[in-house]
């Protein structure tokens, strides 16, 4: 149940911070009152307490404190990036007939963990491997995801297009 609330803060924060989609990312801007947030939130302070170490040990935010009192929060990079792949999983919107998305990718086999990373990505967002590494789904999601390997996958070739079904008469 904690992990759940962890990533409810951790998507709340996010949200908060609504030039985080721009690509801009500055740490001040980036921190939250705690006190501010727990008027806003629907969570006993215990359980947003727990959701906070459990996101401060993962590394998705760092938490400032004082005189023992949790002051300020504050997401980092990797709470972002954990973020913004939560929002690709949970796209439901759909092509109309004949269309569909597809991702193409050429990752070195020195960079098996990156491949690996992606490929469940991909698999948690509804695509289906077409080819070794051609995953296509007919999820409305080619924007989203070319602006997340564009942002955090820079250096590898991955290609997002938008794609439609032709039919060839004979």
């Amino acid at each position: 149940m904690t992990k759940n609330i962890g990533m409810e803060l951790l998507r709340d924060l996010s949200a908060l911070a609504s030039h985080a989609s721009d690509g801009i990312f500055d740490r001040r801007k980036m921190s939250y009152g705690y006190e501010a947030y727990m008027d806003h939130v629907r969570f006993t302070e215990r359980q947003v307490a727990a959701g906070l170490r459990r996101l401060e040990k993962s590394g998705f935010v760092e938490v400032e404190r004082g005189s023992r009192r949790i002051r300020s929060m504050i997401i980092t990079e990797q709470g972002l990036k954990r973020v913004f792949e939560e929002h690709i999983r949970n796209e439901k919107g759909r092509y109309l007939l004949g269309r569909y998305c597809q991702v193409a990718f050429d990752i070195p086999e020195a960079d098996r963990d990156v491949r690996r990373k992606i490929r469940r990505l991909l698999k948690t967002a509804g695509f289906k491997k077409s080819q070794r590494s051609i995953w296509v789904t007919t999820n409305k999601i080619h924007k989203l995801l070319s602006r997340y390997f564009k942002k955090y996958y820079p250096e590898f070739e991955i290609t997002v297009s938008l794609c439609r079904v032709v039919e060839y008469s004979t």
